[in-house]
């Protein structure tokens, strides 16, 4: 972790990052380069790649088009471009099963879970991840 990553989000550099990025790089992209979904778990992933230096978000949707752009010299650039790119493709199946994996709220089994068949899915994702 870098000290100017985390100093940068000490202060609102991503929502700067963003509100710069949407009038100018990702401007006319569909959901501000976000792409249709319009999420942003990118946010997520970035905080806890520079606290804890893991990404366990999934999916990430920020066009990867975006990080070909110049560097904005936030403290973020590194953080930013170090995040997977999934709405445009996954590059590595195994990472993106493992992220998705984390995602999911229940254990194996729970009672909370509100889809059975789903929840055996989620289980044998959990088994595949773990290859």
């Amino acid at each position: 972790m870098g000290r100017g990553d985390l100093h940068a989000l000490t202060r609102p550099a991503y929502l700067r990052r963003n509100r710069i990025e949407r009038t100018t790089v990702a401007a006319g992209k569909p959901a501000d380069g976000y792409r249709y979904v319009g999420v942003c778990n990118d946010s997520n992933a970035a905080i806890e790649h520079v606290t804890k230096s893991t990404i366990t978000t999934f999916p990430l949707l920020r066009a990867a088009q975006l990080d070909q752009q110049a560097d904005l010299g936030d403290g973020l650039d590194a953080t930013i471009k170090g995040l997977p790119n999934d709405g445009d493709g996954i590059v590595d199946p195994m990472d993106a099963l493992r992220r998705a994996v984390a995602m999911q709220p229940f254990p194996d089994g729970s009672p909370l879970m509100f889809d059975a068949k789903l929840g055996t899915q989620i289980a044998v994702a959990r088994r595949d991840a773990r290859m």
